[in-house]
């Protein structure tokens, strides 16, 4: 579930994520989000993250903050005519759940602000807000 906008227009997408953990605490994370389903008007959004991630191994359950940073693609409805990129940065807080060694389970909520976001060219630009709620399973590879 995803808001793009303060309307609570809420759409859906896929992603993908990448860790690299530096020791128990710290870790890489870059991730790529798509959201364009059930899209308002031909209205999407795609982001290119990179940061870090803080974690917490408690057994099974990992909590996490993450910080990242990385262009976002907005394409506009018709009637603007266009598709902008800009810096994005999101901020996540969330959950890993330990299925087994290598699957778990992931939840987060996450906060994006995306500067120089112009709706109108012609007027002064602002920033955009995107926040959603992220559900996925991940498969560990080392």
């Amino acid at each position: 579930k995803y808001s793009p906008t303060s309307s609570r227009q809420y759409f859906a997408g896929v992603g993908a994520f990448g860790d690299y953990d530096f020791n128990q605490f710290l870790s890489a994370e870059a991730e790529a989000r798509f959201v364009n389903f059930h899209n308002f008007q031909g209205v999407y959004e795609d982001t290119y993250l990179g940061g870090v991630r803080f974690h917490w191994d408690q057994w099974r359950t990992v909590p996490f903050v993450k910080v990242l940073f990385g262009p976002g693609t907005f394409r506009f409805p018709p009637a603007f005519g266009r598709t902008g990129v800009f810096p994005t940065l999101e901020t996540g807080v969330g959950f890993d759940y330990r299925l087994t060694p290598r699957v778990k389970v992931r939840a987060e909520a996450i906060y994006q602000v995306w500067f120089g976001f112009d709706p109108y060219p012609t007027q002064s630009s602002g920033t955009l807000n995107p926040e959603g709620i992220d559900v996925g399973i991940s498969y560990g590879i080392r």
